[in-house]
């Protein structure tokens, strides 16, 4: 996306989800799951799924907002854009977790094949058997085709044809042989065309809501993320209670973007996960693996809260060195290459209109 499109406090916002999606995994390991009794304050927060379910809102919102700023992109070029923002870094990490498994022996969750035909589908994002977490990005390369027909769809049609979708698909979410068709959690996504009538339809809203009101926007959407976290992760009115909550602190960040509430996602720190939040999502279940050994070491003798949150900001911290230099040796060339490549592909087209 050009400058004029990009949101900052999106990014913070996505890199407190993904610094969430840590504090799960850690939490998981030390208090009773699915929640109940006093672990049901912790997964309030540490909405693991949910977190999930805010990138793809948040995905669909920044994607139709560049596109319908670039009217004539083909979907050969928005797919390949997707391709270089998303594959450099998914190549890199898988291809460090097969070198530490060789070397080392060391794998993240379920120790999975690293015969050379599936690490690379899991470089490809085909597959997401070696880092766990990578199934979301697997629905991200899934849902690219959806989101461009939506946008082009809602040029022509409006919201209508969206809305006829979205009740599709969320009706399939509670079919299994639909959530698992691709190996990874189709359920949520429906979230991307949330985030695309977000885009849409959010100057409407706006409109026709006085500004004293509008701060209640974003209070009931982080009310539908903490509700949603206290229940069984998965279920299907939990995703939509996440992809509800969601979409309304996309609403508000985009369409009040001087509220006071969402002060604290310009705060430095926030910031800076914001940025690197891609390749620390990738890359902190490294961490925690190592967290977690060290937790049943040092932490036996303290009760379960006082574990999981010291081995989440262990992680937190931990995880950001990685995904700092990922970010920076990989992501940014990886984005930059492929803005090279869309520019000689522009200049070659009107060299042949000439």
């Amino acid at each position: 996306m050009g400058q004029s499109n990009f949101i900052p406090r999106l990014e913070s916002l996505r890199g407190v989800a993904a610094v969430l999606v840590a504090v799960y995994h850690c939490g998981v390991m030390y208090l009773q799951y699915p929640a109940s009794g006093s672990s049901r304050l912790y997964f309030a927060f540490a909405n693991g799924l949910g977190c999930v379910v805010v990138f793809f809102v948040i995905s669909g919102f920044v994607l139709a907002r560049s596109l319908d700023r670039a009217d004539s992109i083909s979907f050969v070029s928005f797919a390949r854009n997707r391709a270089f923002r998303l594959l450099p870094a998914s190549i890199a990490v898988v291809g460090l977790l097969t070198f530490l498994h060789e070397r080392f022996g060391f794998y993240v969750g379920f120790e999975a094949s690293f015969a050379p035909i599936n690490v690379l589908l899991n470089m490809l994002l085909i597959k997401s058997d070696i880092n766990g977490v990578m199934w979301s990005l697997t629905v991200e390369i899934a849902a690219t085709p959806l989101i461009f027909m939506s946008v082009r769809a809602y040029r022509k049609h409006g919201r209508t044809p969206l809305l006829a979708v979205a009740a599709v698909l969320f009706g399939l979410s509670f079919v299994g042989q639909y959530r698992d068709l691709i190996g990874a959690n189709l359920a949520p996504l429906y979230a991307f065309l949330a985030g695309i009538l977000v885009h849409f339809e959010g100057p409407k809203i706006a409109r026709s809501v006085s500004p004293r009101t509008s701060i209640w926007i974003p209070v009931l959407g982080i009310a539908l993320f903490l509700v949603a976290g206290m229940l069984k992760q998965d279920a299907g009115l939990m995703i939509l209670m996440d992809c509800i909550g969601g979409a309304l602190l996309v609403l508000a960040i985009s369409q009040w973007p001087h509220q006071r509430m969402m002060k604290p996602l310009d705060w430095p720190p926030v910031r800076f996960y914001g940025r690197i939040s891609y390749s620390f999502y990738l890359l902190h279940m490294l961490t925690v693996a190592p967290a977690i050994a060290l937790g049943a070491r040092l932490f036996e003798d303290l009760n379960p809260w006082t574990t999981a949150m010291t081995l989440s900001m262990l992680t937190i911290l931990a995880a950001a060195v990685p995904a700092l230099a990922c970010y920076k040796l990989i992501e940014i060339p990886g984005m930059n290459l492929g803005r090279r490549l869309a520019g000689l592909n522009g200049l070659r087209n009107r060299a042949i209109a000439q």
